[in-house]
């Protein structure tokens, strides 16, 4: 049986993992579709080091965003705007309302680099 919750709780923890280790996604499989196409971007503003991070999947076209944060320093940071670096991708979010913090992705897709 397809559990959404269990989907989202396997995006969250790569995406913990790549946003503090981006490397560390590189050949994993996609939560989605297992295939190893997993990409990750701090998206932001590189001089004030805030923004979020965005982990994707070319194959699956899902993905899954931080809530706003910090970016360690010296890290390569896509301009919130640039909408040709992150793709448009169908946002990974909890299954269930009583999951927690679903919330944080409202927004999302308001946000000029991934989403029109």
């Amino acid at each position: 049986m397809y559990d959404p919750r269990s989907l989202w709780r396997r995006w969250d923890d790569l995406l913990d993992r790549a946003f503090v280790d981006p490397p560390v996604v590189a050949g994993e499989p996609c939560p989605t579709c297992g295939a190893r196409t997993l990409h990750f971007a701090y998206i932001g503003n590189a001089a004030e080091g805030t923004g979020f991070g965005a982990l994707w999947c070319t194959t699956s076209n899902d993905g899954i965003t931080t809530g706003r944060a910090g970016f360690p320093a010296g890290v390569p940071v896509v301009p919130f705007g640039d909408r040709d670096a992150v793709p448009n991708f169908d946002l990974i979010q909890p299954g269930d309302s009583d999951l927690g913090d679903g919330e944080i992705y409202d927004g999302y897709s308001e946000t000029p680099i991934n989403r029109t």
